[in-house]
C-alpha cells in the first residue's frame, strides 16, 4: 500500500464530509445563481461594438469659408418594412430634407443625393417650401440598405445602424452638408420587432480617398453625412432560447458525476454521452437563427466551453468505471473495493467542484469581460 492510500485512509471521513451531497448540491445552486448574475451583468453592461464611420471633421474655418453653400439636412424614418438585424437587411420609408440658399446652391445637385450603404428603391418628386431666403426641399424615399455590424457578442449584442448620405456629383465647394443630432428622428411606432432604440446621433465630415492615376497619387475628399440609430434587444427571448438548453445539457452531464458507480454505471455513461451529443444537436439548431459571420461569437465560445467540459466529464467517468472494474477483477476483498470506491467517489466529487468553479470563471470571462 503506497503513501497516497495510507493518507486517504486517514482522511477519508474528512474528505467525504467535504464531498457530501449537501455540499455538492449547495455548490450547484451557488453556481446557477452566479451564472444568472453574470448574464444580468453582461446584459446591463452591454455596449455597441459596431465601428463608427471614420470621418475627418470640418473645421470652423472651413465652415465659415463655405457658409454660402451650407445645406442643412435631416431625416425622419416613418417605418421599416424590413428590419432584420440577423440577416443585416433593412428597408426604410423615410422623409429627408435639405435647407439651402437657392442663389448659392444648384437645385439640380440637391436632387442627386444617394446613400453609400444602400440604394433608393423609390424617391418622390421634390416638394419645395419657401423659408425666407432659403428653400426647404423635401423628399419621400424608400431606402434599402445594410449595416456594418460586429456580431462577436451575439446574442448579447447591440448595434449601430448607420445611414451614410453622400452626393457623388458634387464637391464640398458646391454642397456642404451640415446636420445636428436633433435632425435625426424616427417614429415611435416604427417596426423594429425585437429591438428598442437607445440613441440617435448625426455627424458630418469627409474621408480622403486615394486615387492612383498613372504615377500620380491624388487625394480626393469625399463628403459624408452619417445618421446613426443605436439599438439593443428589447427582450431576453433569444438569450433564453439559446443559452438555457445548452446549460441544461451541461447540468445533465455534470449531475452524472453524483450517481452511484456500482448500481448506475450504465446510466452514468448514457448521461455523459447523451449530454455531449445533445449539445451538438442543440448547437446545430441554434445556428439556424444566428447571424452568418466569420466572427467567433459569444454563442460559439460558450458552446466550445460546454463541449470541452462535457467531454472531460465523459473521460472522468470512463476512467473511474474502468479503474473500479479492474480493481474488481483483481480482488474480491470487500475492504479493498470499498476503499477504491470511496477514493473514486472523492475524485469524482472533486472534479465536480472543480468543473463548477471553472465553468463560473470562464463564463464570466466569455460573457462579461471578452
Amino acid at each position: 500500500m503506497d503513501y497516497t492510500e495510507i493518507y486517504l485512509r486517514k482522511n477519508k471521513k474528512q474528505l467525504e464530509k467535504i464531498t457530501s451531497y449537501t455540499v455538492l448540491y449547495s455548490a450547484l445552486f451557488v453556481s446557477i445563481f452566479s451564472i444568472f448574475l453574470i448574464f444580468s451583468y453582461a446584459i446591463y453592461n452591454g455596449k455597441v461594438l459596431d465601428p463608427e464611420v471614420n470621418l475627418t471633421p470640418i473645421s470652423e474655418k472651413q465652415l465659415a469659408e463655405l457658409s454660402n453653400v451650407k445645406v442643412e439636412t435631416g431625416i425622419f424614418i416613418r417605418d421599416f418594412s424590413r428590419f432584420d438585424m440577423l440577416k443585416n437587411s433593412f428597408i426604410a420609408q423615410a422623409s429627408i430634407w435639405f435647407s439651402f440658399n437657392p442663389n448659392a446652391v444648384d437645385k439640380g445637385l440637391i436632387d442627386q443625393f444617394s446613400f453609400e450603404n444602400g440604394s433608393l428603391r423609390s424617391k418622390s418628386k421634390v416638394r419645395e417650401i419657401k423659408m425666407d431666403d432659403r428653400i426647404l426641399a423635401l423628399y419621400e424615399i424608400e431606402l434599402e440598405f445594410q449595416g456594418i455590424f460586429d456580431y462577436s457578442h451575439f446574442s448579447l449584442d447591440q448595434h449601430r445602424l448607420n445611414l451614410i448620405l453622400v452626393n457623388p456629383v458634387s464637391s464640398p465647394q458646391q454642397i456642404l452638408y451640415v446636420v445636428e443630432n436633433e435632425s435625426v428622428a424616427i417614429a415611435e411606432k416604427a417596426f423594429t420587432e425585437g429591438w428598442s432604440l437607445t440613441g440617435k446621433t448625426a455627424r458630418f465630415g469627409y474621408q480622403q480617398e486615394d486615387l492612383k492615376i498613372f504615377k500620380n497619387q491624388i487625394k480626393l475628399p469625399i463628403e459624408k453625412t452619417v445618421f446613426s440609430y443605436s439599438y439593443k434587444h428589447s427582450s431576453s427571448k433569444e438569450l433564453i432560447i439559446i443559452f438555457i438548453p445548452l446549460i441544461l445539457m451541461f447540468l445533465v452531464g455534470l449531475l452524472s458525476l453524483l450517481l452511484d458507480m456500482v448500481f448506475d454505471s450504465r446510466v452514468i455513461i448514457e448521461l455523459a454521452v447523451g449530454a455531449t451529443l445533445a449539445l451538438v444537436f442543440i448547437y446545430n439548431y441554434i445556428r439556424t437563427f444566428t447571424p452568418v459571420t466569420g466572427v467567433f461569437t459569444l454563442v460559439d465560445a460558450f458552446y466550445v466551453l460546454l463541449m470541452l467540459i462535457t467531454s472531460a466529464i465523459f473521460l472522468v467517468q470512463i476512467f473511474s468505471l474502468h479503474y473500479y472494474r479492474r480493481k474488481q477483477s483483481e480482488t474480491q476483498l470487500k475492504e479493498v473495493l470499498d476503499f477504491t470506491l470511496s477514493s473514486l467517489n472523492i475524485f469524482r466529487s472533486g472534479m465536480y467542484l472543480f468543473i463548477l468553479c471553472a465553468f463560473i470563471f470562464i463564463s464570466f470571462y466569455i460573457l462579461a469581460i471578452r
